[in-house]
């Protein structure tokens, strides 16, 4: 607000110097009382910012593991880092699926996962129910996953080296989708239409009823 508080001192300076002298040393004490104030709460604002941005971060992390689609990391092994609420209850055997996701999905192998950044889709049936799966490859650099605290020292032992490359999993439910494309083929009309060349011949060769 300096610069407008200025500006109008020196306009009221244009009609009366008194009046201008006056406001232009309210003008200085207000920036000086701003410019303290910012001095000394800056460190107060920036500490609000971090606790809001790691609340948010917390708020990310519960609707992640909330989500209704069975979501999931991998790493390039196989093996499951973490999953979601819906993920542990798919694939029921946690421990298994954490030395290798292919111990529980028995149609998926190490050449499924994506070694580009085009993602890769495959088609599978878990608990009789049909599954679309879909992964992308992630590169993270530790520098994007640093934080001080202690809590995340294990994720970046689990990590390892600086590039190391991860894979986000999903599981789409396409089973009640597939039975309905199923049920309208089998419903599907199917229209054909007979010719007969010589219709007197054929009268002809029959009896009258």
């Amino acid at each position: 607000m300096a610069p407008f508080v200025a500006l109008m001192s020196a306009i009221v300076y244009l009609i009366d110097k008194k009046a201008g002298i006056f406001t232009s040393i309210c003008v200085a004490l207000y920036v000086l009382a701003a410019g303290a104030i910012y001095v000394y709460h800056k460190k107060y604002i920036q500490a609000d910012l971090v606790h809001y941005a790691a609340g948010y971060g917390k708020v990310q992390k519960q609707l992640l593991k909330e989500m209704v689609v069975p979501y999931g990391v991998l790493d390039m092994e196989g093996k499951l880092l973490w999953g979601n609420d819906e993920m542990i209850d798919l694939l029921t055997d946690e421990k298994a699926a954490k030395k290798s996701i292919f111990n529980v999905v028995p149609e998926m192998s190490p050449r499924c996962l994506p070694t580009s950044e085009q993602d890769e889709e495959m088609h599978v049936t878990l608990d009789e129910r049909n599954y679309r799966v879909v992964m992308r490859r992630i590169v993270l650099e530790n520098s994007a996953l640093h934080e001080s605290t202690k809590r995340y020292e294990r994720d970046l032992e689990k990590l390892g080296d600086s590039n190391q490359a991860l894979v986000s999993i999903y599981f789409y439910d396409e089973t009640d989708m597939l039975a309905c494309i199923k049920e309208n083929k089998d419903q599907k009309l199917v229209v054909g239409l007979l010719y007969i060349d010589n219709y007197e011949e054929v009268l002809e060769s029959v009896d009258e009823v």
